[in-house]
């Protein structure tokens, strides 16, 4: 069976939403304008391949305008001189993100991970980039009522202050990355969800504490929850020599605590598929027919990606793989999910993975929209 990309929904090239909003939205500055510039055609016309309404692309671009892009900072002129923050994206383009979402039974969603930059980010006046996330985040509110700050108040603690970096500059000076906060949005039809992953690292650097106990000590305070963080804290224990301090995170929904999800995500440089596997079941703690399944599509990408040869054809010696497990405060579950780290790898070689294994998975019109998008590319 052979699969083509559709054409996207038929729009007029000078109707096309992100040109109207390009020739009617003032810009707030040069560099405003100069990241509209590079981000809008690629949104936009993603948006329209991706099949979102036309209500639904004019609403995403205008957030991207209004809230995204005066939080990304300066737009990097040709020698980088105006850069005096080092984000922690795998992006040389900037401090962002843009992937789709694809899930069973539901609508592809777009998602832009984003970590905001403040104006004077990285100078003395503002050593560790203290507040533009939040600041984002409370645009975002302004923007769409039901976006609760409950749990990012309950964890910004673990954030150290541009104050306490001060105090302890010289237990954090050696990091070339100081980020502590990635805001991450996905677009829908209708509305837009949020959710922070915060850095325990900073802290650990700063305090000389343990980055994992600063993590699971603010986990611990959630006394309210049924959080089973055992089996997650047991696990990464006994693994910390070969966690990657720097991809850890602890993320959470924007939410009501009974809607929303916490999630630990960590990665580790991983060189065979029973590693991924101990790592999936957390060494065995996580068991079932949930568990066995998800591997399944896990070891089906796993085979397809890493015996690829790398761009160049130099041959691959490890993949970085990120974990996250997904604890529920509702009934205690834990959900393991795994994302390969493929910025080295052929595109071809990855989307011809994607394609077999939506295949398998009978995601037809998931295929058509891949396709379609990668032909934006």
């Amino acid at each position: 069976m052979t699969f083509t990309a559709s054409p996207p929904l038929e729009q007029s090239k000078t109707t096309q939403p992100w040109k109207v909003l390009s020739q009617f939205l003032p810009p707030q500055s040069i560099d405003h304008q100069l990241w509209w510039n590079k981000l809008a055609p690629v949104i936009g016309s993603s948006l329209s391949r991706a099949r979102y309404g036309i209500d639904a692309q004019y609403q995403s671009l205008l957030l991207v305008q209004s809230a995204i892009i005066p939080a990304l900072g300066p737009f990097q002129n040709h020698d980088s001189s105006n850069m005096t923050w080092t984000d922690c994206m795998a992006n040389s383009m900037g401090p962002l993100d843009v992937s789709v979402n694809y899930q069973n039974d539901s609508k592809c969603a777009f998602r832009i991970t984003i970590e905001p930059v403040g104006p004077y980010a990285g100078t003395d006046s503002d050593p560790v980039n203290e507040i533009a996330a939040k600041q984002l985040l409370q645009t975002l509110s302004h923007i769409q009522q039901g976006i609760d700050f409950s749990w990012f108040d309950h964890f910004e603690p673990m954030l150290i202050t541009n104050r306490e970096a001060r105090q302890h500059w010289h237990a954090i000076s050696h990091l070339p990355c100081k980020s502590q906060t990635v805001v991450g949005i996905d677009l829908h039809e209708d509305h837009f969800t949020v959710k922070p992953y915060l850095s325990p690292l900073l802290n650990a650097a700063a305090t000389g504490g343990d980055f994992l106990q600063t993590m699971f000590n603010k986990l611990r305070a959630l006394s309210s929850t049924k959080l089973n963080l055992s089996v997650v804290e047991e696990y990464l224990s006994l693994r910390k020599d070969s966690v990657l301090a720097e991809k850890t995170y602890l993320s959470f929904d924007c939410k009501s605590h009974r809607e929303s999800r916490i999630k630990i995500y960590t990665a580790m440089d991983i060189t065979s598929l029973e590693e991924v596997r101990d790592l999936w079941t957390l060494g065995g703690r996580l068991s079932g027919p949930d568990i066995d399944n998800g591997f399944d599509i896990v070891s089906k990408m796993w085979n397809m990606i890493y015996p690829k040869p790398l761009s160049g054809g130099q041959l691959r010696q490890s993949l970085t793989v990120n974990f996250n497990w997904e604890l529920s405060p509702k009934d205690g579950s834990v959900a393991p999910k795994a994302y390969f780290l493929v910025d080295r790898d052929l595109d071809e070689n990855v989307s011809s993975a994607l394609v077999s294994l939506f295949k398998d998975l009978g995601w037809k019109n998931h295929i058509e929209t891949h396709l379609t998008l990668e032909q934006e590319v």
